[in-house]
């Protein structure tokens, strides 16, 4: 097999972009499914034949649809909680899509915050640096700011999902992800190798 360089002459993987492109579809498909179940037990039979590599990710965009359903009809959290309840393995993902959810509908009021696992809620503002990096790149990555409903105490945790979707806008290629974060403060770089490194 020929490996392609980049223009650096260094070898690109080529496995990285086609297993994003897969993570892709099995996200999108996880939010299409928790759009047509409102019974979680039949919702998680489905996520559950999902190619086992990949399966957190259906369930990560499974728990956006899930939370923005919730958000549509007041600030309960009810499915999305019964979700969680019922998929305790896939927690981290299941707030990380929380996060998404908090990140599209940019909400800085999150009276249901409390009911929730302390040690998982740095999680959801993960999910929301995830969301805005991917989705509002102008702002996030050239722009470097931190959009105004994300709090200076969740910082590290938003910069860390930032720094994931930089992995992702960058196909994986290092040298461009490197060069990507080397434009922010240096006060944020180690937040966002962390997440780049995730």
């Amino acid at each position: 097999m020929v490996v392609p360089k980049n223009g650096n002459g260094l070898k690109m993987n080529t496995i990285i972009p086609s297993k994003m492109e897969n993570i892709k579809t099995i996200f999108q498909s996880g939010q299409e499914n928790a759009s047509k179940f409102e019974n979680i037990s039949e919702l998680i039979a489905l996520l559950e034949t999902t190619e086992k590599e990949f399966r957190p990710v259906a369930y990560e965009g499974a728990a956006m649809t899930l939370a923005l359903k919730n958000f549509s009809s007041g600030d309960s959290i009810l499915n999305w909680k019964n979700f969680l309840d019922s998929s305790k393995k896939y927690a981290c993902q299941i707030y990380i899509g929380m996060g998404w959810a908090v990140g599209q509908e940019k909400r800085s009021s999150l009276p249901f915050i409390e009911e929730l696992d302390k040690n998982m809620q740095f999680r959801i503002w993960d999910g929301c640096g995830y969301f805005d990096g991917i989705f509002r790149q102008r702002q996030t990555i050239k722009g470097q700011n931190r959009l105004e409903y994300i709090s200076e105490k969740n910082y590290t945790a938003y910069d860390e999902g930032l720094g994931r979707s930089i992995w992702y806008i960058c196909k994986g290629d290092e040298t461009k992800a490197s060069e990507m974060i080397q434009q922010f403060s240096v006060e944020r770089h180690a937040d966002l190798w962390r997440g780049l490194g995730i």
